[in-house]
C-alpha cells in the first residue's frame, strides 16, 4: 500500500499467471478490510498475462467483478498500448458500474484516482 498517495498499488512483472493475481486480490481485499483507501492501482506496464486455459482467466474475472468491497473502490489499469487487457473482466466491471479505467501510463491514472467524480468503464486515455 502506498500510504503517501493513498492508494493500493499492485504492480507486476514478466509473466503473470491467474495464481499470481488471485494472491494480489486476496491482499488487496485484506488491506480493503483493514480500512485501506479505496483507490487501487493494477499496473501491468512491465508485465504480461500467461496463456491459460478461457475457464480459469473467465472463472477469476467473475469472482473480481462479483466482489462488493472492490465494487466501492476505483480502479485504474495501467499497460502499455500493446497490451492485451483482460476484455471479459473489463466488459463484466463495466456491467456492474465499477469505477474503472485504463490508462498507458502512471500520472494520468493517479490522476484520476484522486478525482471526485465517478467514471464508469471506458476506453483507454492517450
Amino acid at each position: 500500500m502506498d500510504t503517501l498517495r493513498g492508494i493500493i498499488d499492485v504492480r507486476y512483472w514478466d509473466c503473470v499467471p491467474v495464481e499470481q493475481r488471485e494472491a494480489a486480490f486476496k491482499e488487496t481485499s485484506a488491506l480493503l478490510g483493514e480500512g485501506a483507501p479505496c483507490r487501487i492501482l493494477i499496473d501491468f506496464s512491465n508485465a504480461r498475462q500467461t496463456a491459460e486455459p478461457l475457464a480459469r482467466v473467465s472463472g477469476f474475472a467473475s469472482r473480481l467483478a462479483a466482489d462488493e468491497m472492490l465494487r466501492q473502490c476505483r480502479i485504474a489499469f495501467v499497460g502499455p498500448e500493446t497490451s492485451r487487457f483482460n476484455m471479459a473482466l473489463e466488459t463484466l466491471a463495466g456491467a456492474r458500474g465499477y469505477a474503472f479505467h485504463r490508462f498507458f501510463g502512471r500520472g494520468d491514472a493517479l490522476e484520476w484516482l484522486h478525482g471526485s467524480d465517478t467514471v464508469a468503464l471506458s476506453a483507454p486515455e492517450r
